[in-house]
């Protein structure tokens, strides 16, 4: 097995990331002032990123500190890098004996399960240039700040490094004896270029962190035979009751590269430097936790209070108070919690209102809900004891209990609305009924009212008091305006009956009136009539007797006409018989004559007209 994949461990734990874009600005750092004291100075920037950005979120706040030239910053970078190709190079990191890192540097992630996690880089202790004063205060102030707390030291853990160790935590441990409320860091000492084997005393194997117990609790060695010594062992042990040790061997064996730590790639570190810094950041980001005070989590403007209280105490010369520092934060917070759960709950106000009318029990569950809710929204900001929160948690509650009043008047206001809409609503096929008067009686009536009083409930909602109430007084008044226009049209019916036969009645008078002046009429005429044929009759009378007369004249004239034709012919046939008689004696004469002669004698002829010959 190559010896790269003999010590790099796969590392697949979900880390904060940091932003290339932004660099780490200075949090604090101590300037002198007059007679060469130094005081404590909050960098502005440091600020407004934990105002503005960290404003309301936990933050997890991880702070290295060690003696100037041990690789602090370098290790840092080491932990934030993303690339491995291309290692993250936000903290300064130097190449000579000279300190780079001046006062305490801040870098923060982006936000993770909604924490934010700050990078403190401290000032390397041991400098020539510093007094120990120096030391000790940047320490107090980085072991008071953090919530994870990294000691980077070189070599093994001897009596001289737990002296060191506890001269510049010495500050820090006065700090925690002074505040009972503060919580202390998790302890992390991380032993750089460590080449020794790690072994007991029987030469079986041991971890880094039995190393660091045994190194600080072993009452046979020979450290604690001086109370010093043993003083100084019992001040870390009490101070940071929560703690850990990972060894780590050189990074790189070549001195060039040695020169260069800061921009060569991780490929180009030793493979179980590398597997040991996988180990180490796996374990600071898994152990990590937000800051807390009094088992509260510290969020960005409450750290910012916090080291307000710490500064201005460190530049006064007495020891800060974690109590009052984290009084003012907790009434500062549980004032955001306050202002943040009232906001919360006006919201929640207002979509409720958007969602009435709706019924009492299902409005009264959800103003239970909703104060549950932002009592809830409370807890997760508000910080502080109970008698610290009571206060404001009450003052939340009453504004809560507040909303009932109008929240039940509105509902009850539009549950009035949307059913006074419905019931017109499903009244208009009832009133068009009523204006087309189809209704035959009341029954048909008062079974549609029925039906309507069936879909009204059915669809109805809100409050059931003002529901039935809506519907009470609406069909009181549509029921009696729909009764009375029913008998209004049956009045009217039977009016217009009686006037129907009013007038029948009268237009019978008028025609019986106007036959008896047609049949009047009629009379005059007929007899008018009558009387003209009468008249007529005499002149047809006497046109008949002249008629008569003539015809009796010209009977009489054509009797005598006749009896003058007649005696005409009667002439003009005795002239013929007597011409006959004449010829038939001549005939008679000449037959004698003929006889004689011996020619029978001539038939005789009888006349044409045939007339007998007298």
């Amino acid at each position: 097995m190559a010896e790269d994949e003999l010590f790099v461990v796969e590392d697949t734990t979900h880390y904060p990331s940091w932003s290339v874009a932004s660099k780490p600005v200075q949090l604090l750092h101590l300037q002198k002032h007059a007679a060469g004291k130094e005081k404590f100075i909050i960098g502005e920037e440091a600020r407004r990123m934990l105002v503005d950005v960290a404003a309301n979120s936990p933050v997890v706040i991880i702070c290295v500190c060690g003696l100037y030239r041990t690789g602090k910053s370098f290790l840092l970078n080491r932990l934030c890098s993303q690339a491995p190709e291309a290692p993250t190079a936000a903290f300064e990191v130097g190449d000579t004996v000279n300190a780079c890192t001046d006062g305490i540097w801040m870098w923060g992630s982006g936000e993770l399960d909604g924490k934010i996690y700050l990078i403190l880089d401290c000032e390397g202790s041991g400098n020539t240039e510093n007094e120990r004063q120096h030391d000790a205060q940047l320490f107090a102030m980085a072991v008071l700040l953090s919530s994870y707390f990294i000691y980077n030291a070189k070599g093994v853990i001897d009596e001289t490094a737990i002296q060191t160790l506890s001269v510049v935590t010495s500050m820090a441990t006065h700090v925690a004896k002074s505040n009972p409320g503060w919580e202390a860091p998790h302890f992390m000492w991380v032993l750089r270029d460590f080449v020794l084997s790690l072994e007991d005393q029987s030469g079986r194997p041991m971890t880094a962190t039995e190393y660091l117990e045994t190194a600080l609790s072993d009452r046979s060695s020979a450290a604690w035979r001086r109370e010093d010594s043993k003083e100084a062992r019992q001040r870390l042990v009490d101070l940071f009751q929560r703690r850990d040790c990972v060894t780590m061997v050189q990074p790189v064996i070549e001195e060039d590269d040695l020169q260069n730590l800061k921009s060569l790639p991780d490929s180009r570190l030793r493979p179980e430097f590398r597997g040991q810094l996988v180990q180490l950041r796996r374990k600071v980001f898994r152990d990590a936790e937000p800051k807390a005070v009094n088992g509260q989590k510290v969020t960005g403007k409450g750290l910012v209070r916090l080291m307000d209280e710490f500064v201005e105490a460190f530049n006064a010369g007495r020891v800060p108070s974690v109590t009052t520092a984290w009084a003012s934060v907790s009434a500062s917070e549980c004032q955001r919690a306050l202002d943040e759960a009232t906001v919360f709950a006006e919201a929640s106000k207002a979509s409720l209102l958007a969602q009435l009318p709706m019924p009492a029990p299902e409005m009264t569950k959800a103003l239970v809900k909703l104060k549950v809710d932002a009592l809830a929204k409370f807890r997760s900001i508000a910080l502080g004891d109970e008698s610290a929160v009571k206060q404001y948690r009450e003052d939340l509650s009453e504004r809560v209990d507040s909303f009932a009043g109008p929240v039940v008047g509105e509902n009850s206001r539009r549950t009035k609305e949307v059913c006074e809409e419905l019931a017109a609503d499903l009244w208009r096929p009832l009133k068009r009924k009523l204006e087309m008067q189809e209704y035959q009686d009341e029954a048909g009536f008062e079974a549609d009212i029925k039906e309507f009083e069936g879909h009204y409930k059915e669809r109805a909602r809100g409050d059931d008091t003002t529901v039935n109430a809506v519907l009470t007084q609406f069909l009181r008044t549509r029921r009696e305006a729909g009764l009375a226009l029913m008998g209004a049209k049956k009045q009217g019916a039977e009016e217009e009956e009686r006037l129907r036969l009013e007038q029948e009645r009268v237009e019978a008078e008028i025609q019986a009136e106007t036959m008896r002046k047609l049949v009047e009429e009629k009379r005059k005429e007929a007899a008018e009539e009558q009387q003209k044929d009468a008249e007529l009759f005499d002149v047809l009378d006497k046109k008949n007797e002249e008629a008569e007369k003539s015809r009796a004249l010209r009977e009489q004239m054509r009797e005598e006409e006749n009896k003058t034709k007649l005696a005409e012919m009667q002439a003009k046939v005795e002239e013929s018989n007597r011409k006959a008689k004449e010829l038939e004696e001549q005939l008679k004469r000449l037959n004698v004559t003929e006889g004689k002669s011996g020619d029978p004698p001539p038939e005789k002829k009888q006349p044409k007209c045939g007339c007998a010959v007298q």
